[in-house]
């Protein structure tokens, strides 16, 4: 779960790592994503995935991108959770889940 209570704050997610032990040179093709959330998010509200050196914003609560495509796949992600300005965001924003699918390829591009 992910919660932002304060504007103008990033909040990010632990550090998400593959589950298994990549190849060596497994790049990303694409990333998909779902996330859940305890209501309708308000306006103004951005969140990013990102991996070391680049970031992907996202368009909406479900997709598909190949924005980081070339990046080492082995590489940790986070998710970020941002709202600018100032003063307390009422309610919260909370993400209750989020599911993040790395995809990757070993080798060079064809």
């Amino acid at each position: 779960m992910l919660i932002m209570s304060q504007r103008g704050q990033v909040k990010s997610s632990p550090q998400m790592r593959p589950l298994t032990h990549l190849p060596a040179g497994a790049q990303v093709t694409s990333v998909n994503w779902r996330i859940t959330t305890d209501g309708v998010l308000p306006q103004g509200v951005s969140m990013m995935i990102c991996m070391p050196g680049k970031c992907l914003p996202l368009d909406g609560l479900a997709g598909r991108s190949d924005a980081l495509a070339g990046i080492p796949a082995d590489n940790p992600l986070v998710l970020e959770l941002n709202m600018a300005g100032g003063g307390a965001v009422v309610p919260p924003v909370m993400l209750k889940t989020y599911h993040i699918q790395v995809n990757y390829r070993i080798g060079a591009p064809r």
